[in-house]
């Protein structure tokens, strides 16, 4: 894993273009993005995860937390409809 993160921080310096092996590293950071891509949540019963503070994030009465998509799948979270359009 640590070989993983080495390679995508190179790439993410380096720029994807002039990065030899790109194809690699391009694999590597489509594995990695849903577990490192952060959503935002309401800490409550809603269903949606959020990309940024739409209007529909914006009615939420309990605290919002910051998580990985994964971990907002996992939650049984989907996209937000205003969001993801």
């Amino acid at each position: 894993m640590g070989n993983k993160i080495l390679v995508l921080a190179i790439t993410m310096l380096l720029g994807f273009s002039s990065f030899s092996g790109s194809s690699q590293a391009h694999a590597t950071i489509t594995a990695l993005q849903p577990q490192t891509e952060k959503v935002l949540i309401c800490n409550s019963s809603a269903k949606a995860y959020h990309s940024y503070m739409c209007y529909g994030l914006k009615n939420c009465t309990h605290e919002i937390l910051t998580i990985t998509k994964s971990d907002a799948i996992k939650r049984g979270r989907n996209p937000c409809k205003i969001c993801y359009k």
